[in-house]
């Protein structure tokens, strides 16, 4: 049996812009905790208000290249699957959306200080798991593909 789709391959560009995207928003949030260390939480807010925006347009690059590729999740048991990759990220881009806004308004509040940076510590620590999650999402929609002569 044929495991990839007969659709068109993804286009790889799109898949790239994705991958720094999302590994934008996990470097950002490293960037922050560097600066709030520096005692500079006004670049560390910046960072991590930032840091949502790279996420984002991450994920709608993915999207976009499943998309024009014509993956549809109820033709194939590989268009299913990258959507449910997909989705996935998504969901953990969302969090870690969540998790930036409210750390940043911690920073700004000044209860997450140079001093005390557990709220920053915790959102660097899952950004790294998202690091992970995307690194291995972008292994399985281009890297695996291109192994399998499919880009």
């Amino acid at each position: 049996p044929d495991f990839m789709s007969t659709t068109e391959a993804m286009p790889f560009g799109w898949l790239i812009l994705g991958f720094a995207g999302v590994m934008g928003q996990w470097g950002l949030t490293v960037a922050a905790r560097g600066q709030l260390a520096s005692r500079a939480p006004g670049a560390a807010i910046g960072a991590l208000l930032a840091a949502p925006v790279a996420g984002v347009l991450g994920m709608a690059a993915f999207a976009w290249a499943a998309m024009q590729a014509g993956l549809d999740p109820t033709r194939h048991s590989f268009d299913a699957t990258i959507w449910a990759l997909l989705l996935w990220l998504s969901v953990h881009v969302a969090l870690g959306l969540l998790m930036q806004l409210y750390t940043a308004a911690r920073i700004w509040a000044g209860i997450c200080t140079p001093d005390f940076p557990a709220d920053l510590r915790n959102l660097t620590l899952y950004t790294h798991f998202l690091a992970v999650t995307v690194i291995m999402t972008f292994a399985m929609l281009a890297v695996f593909p291109l192994w399998l002569g499919a880009l």
